[in-house]
């Protein structure tokens, strides 16, 4: 897959023209390494060895908090106050 995803933070969609909004992916140096995708919120992803490999990352998404909530079922926590504070500490 050579197309990237619409970001899942602000909807915006791959752009082909150079200077226009959208995603992009980019090279950091003249030999074409690292690479790396960009979306015009600011999010991107790690820096990659091939374009190939950030137009996958960029595309890997997790599943949606919906599908989470409906697998995992609703979880009721109810702590005393200090409670948490000492479920930090011990880790």
């Amino acid at each position: 897959m050579d197309k990237l995803l619409p970001c899942p933070f602000c909807g915006a969609e791959e752009s082909t023209d150079e200077g226009a909004t959208g995603i992009w992916v980019w090279w950091l140096s003249e030999s074409g390494s690292p690479w790396f995708a960009q979306c015009e919120c600011g999010a991107r992803t790690h820096f990659k060895f091939t374009k190939e490999e950030a137009i996958k990352v960029w595309n890997h998404r997790v599943a949606p908090n919906e599908t989470l909530r409906s697998e995992l079922g609703t979880f009721d926590i109810d702590l005393e106050p200090n409670e948490l504070e000492r479920l930090r500490e011990e880790g």
